[in-house]
């Protein structure tokens, strides 16, 4: 379901819209706005624009402050005395007007109060050094946080709520905000670590009889997923997700609630196939996310912690040395040694991108540079990316491609001097080359990822690797030490997940239609959805699934809105009777195709147009 925003709210619960009141302050206080020297005026709105937001993070639920500034364009009427009702002047005006107001947004009372209004001159100055008071919440009531802000909010919190410093124990903090501890192994959401609760539910979980049985839970109830949770560590930081959402995202939930959400209906649903689309549910868990490693690992504490141990080794960042602290770190810390890997790159030790790299779910031998390691550059690459690097950068060139080989996931320089061949004749780094990769290795400039989430009216979920109502990904993240519980069940899930694929590709009827109706349904993903996802009704889908001779770019459309492996495309565009091998876009075909959930429908029609070439789906999106 999608978030609704507080606009949307006072429009469609309280009959309160920003071009209404900017009508209604324009017939009440025409004196305030430009006045002729004589003659009656008057004023019609021709349309408003929402130009700024400014809501304080830090407010109690009960009378939350919110403050617009709306740019609006009115037409301004000039009837002159002594001249006929006909003759008349006209002229466009634009004013910006602060508009404020209050809200209560207790379940119990859920309500607005008076609405105050003027004109302005300007749009209030941004201050350059914020602090975390100044934190503004957007229209969602979800709070605006820039990078710099996660350290303050985590500073903030500890200062609150844990003074003592670290290592910080979750079950604690969540005791000192108020909010209690309930565990037991979840039967329907079984891939949840753990959620918590901003209204009355249940969920079902499996007793020690065997039994299923509900569970009630209460508003402030972090529930932790034992079936889940493996280790200390893993059980410590999920307690610290959740309470960060409490004191990030409570004006969110309880304005969701205000908007007239069910208690027990579904706010929203999990995502975990990379594919950023850029909605409040994303934002609230990335910033969910983040935090907790800016909370157990302090900035100040885990600068002076990382200039202590790397003085221990004489200040030599070489990787063996990285990977001691990284490790030493997360002792001290007591965190997961990725963790504190990142927080070490976030901190200014880009170094730290050299070790502890799996990017094929194998791992890849340290390496770091004998120079600086410039910040928001990696040397390591999966080889799953290789086919859109070659499409994308000057290594598509073929005679630049020749110079280098693809070795320990590095493209590195081909020569004797970097690349040498093991007993097995298998491609390796020198030793040499592990501790110089910036004098042979192509460098890339490093990119996000974020986490799945599930939600409801109620409460916030922190779960990964797959969605609630799917059980089919097209992505994987095997980012789990080696030799850890949490590591052996990420393999094991990528291996089930593989042999689902398999098993839906192998039974699927010959018949094109019946085949791809198979596997929509087998994903879940309504005709609707599809349309949506091509920017096309739900009859155009329906047209192109049950047509005896589709396009082959409306079939490619379709695969690529499904967000469905490469085989499976493959086998549904083989069904269709169709082939892209000859065409002449088939590389970009074959590259979007093997990156689903990575390109939209929309993206790839972007692409063909600036290639002068016909796009998936033509005419503009509905």
């Amino acid at each position: 379901m999608e978030a609704t925003s507080l606009r949307s709210v006072l429009r469609d619960r309280f009959s309160i819209d920003f071009r209404g009141l900017v009508q209604k302050y324009a017939d009440t206080y025409p004196e305030n706005l430009d006045q002729p020297s004589k003659g009656k005026v008057f004023y019609q709105v021709k349309d408003v624009h929402l130009r700024k937001t400014y809501t304080p993070m830090f407010q109690p639920i009960s009378d939350t402050q919110v403050l617009y500034f709306v740019e609006g364009n009115l037409k301004q009427v000039i009837f002159e005395p002594a001249k006929p009702a006909s003759s008349f002047q006209e002229r466009m005006l634009t004013y910006l007007f602060r508009i404020q107001g209050s809200l209560d947004l207790r379940p119990c009372v859920s309500g607005v109060g008076d609405v105050y209004m003027k004109v302005v001159d300007k749009l209030p100055e941004e201050n350059s050094e914020r602090e975390v008071e100044d934190i503004q919440m957007d229209d969602y009531l979800l709070p605006i946080l820039y990078e710099d802000d996660y350290d303050k909010v985590a500073e903030e919190i500890l200062k609150t709520y844990y003074p003592e410093g670290h290592p910080v124990d979750g079950r604690k903090l969540a005791e000192r905000m108020g909010l209690s501890i309930v565990e037991g192994g979840l039967v329907d959401h079984e891939d949840t670590y753990g959620l918590i609760c901003f209204d009355f539910s249940e969920v079902k979980v499996l007793c020690k009889d065997g039994v299923v049985r509900r569970l009630r839970l209460n508003p402030g109830n972090i529930f932790l997923n034992t079936n889940k949770l493996k280790n200390q560590r893993m059980c410590n930081s999920t307690i610290i997700h959740e309470c960060v959402h409490m004191y990030l995202d409570r004006h969110y939930f309880f304005l969701q609630r205000m908007s007239g959400l069910k208690a027990t209906a579904y706010a929203a649903r999990k995502e975990r196939n990379y594919s950023w689309r850029n909605t409040p549910v994303d934002w609230m868990e990335l910033q969910a996310d983040k935090i907790p490693a800016h909370i157990l690992m302090e900035k100040h504490a885990a600068l002076a912690a990382i200039e202590r141990l790397f003085s221990e080794y004489q200040g030599s960042r070489d990787p063996q040395t990285v990977r001691a602290v990284i490790f030493a770190l997360a002792d001290e810390f007591e965190v997961s040694p990725s963790m504190a890997k990142y927080r070490m790159v976030e901190l200014g030790y880009p170094e730290a991108e050299g070790v502890f790299n799996y990017p094929d779910h194998l791992p890849v031998p340290d390496h770091g540079c004998a120079g600086i390691w410039r910040k928001g550059i990696t040397y390591t690459v999966p080889e799953k990316d290789i086919a859109a690097i070659l499409k994308t950068t000057a290594l598509g060139d073929p005679v630049r491609r020749m110079k280098y080989r693809f070795v320990e996931n590095h493209f590195c320089l081909n020569s004797s001097k970097y690349i040498w061949k093991d007993g097995r004749g298998k491609l390796r780094l020198t030793a040499y080359a592990r501790n110089h990769i910036d004098e042979c290795c192509i460098a890339f400039s490093t990119r996000g990822r974020y986490s799945g989430a599930e939600y409801d009216a109620r409460m916030a979920a922190r779960g990964k690797m797959e969605r609630p109502a799917d059980k089919y990904l097209c992505h994987y993240q095997i980012d789990a030490e080696p030799g850890t519980t949490e590591y052996e069940e990420q393999i094991e899930f990528y291996l089930d997940d593989q042999d689902r694929w398999n098993n839906l590709i192998d039974n699927l009827p010959h018949d094109f239609t019946l085949a791809f109706t198979k596997a929509r349904k087998e994903l879940q993903t309504s005709e609707e959805t599809l349309g949506f996802r091509i920017g096309r009704s739900q009859k155009k889908v329906s047209k192109i699934i049950t047509s005896k001779d589709p396009k082959l770019r409306e079939v490619i459309a379709l695969c690529i809105a499904m967000q469905i492996p490469k085989k499976l495309s493959d086998k549904l565009i083989k069904l269709a009777g169709k082939s892209y091998e000859a065409d002449p876009m088939a590389s970009y075909f074959e590259s979007w195709l093997d990156m689903c959930g990575d390109f939209t429908v929309e993206h790839c029609n972007a692409v063909l147009v600036k290639l002068d070439q016909e796009p998936l789906i033509d005419g503009e999106f509905d």
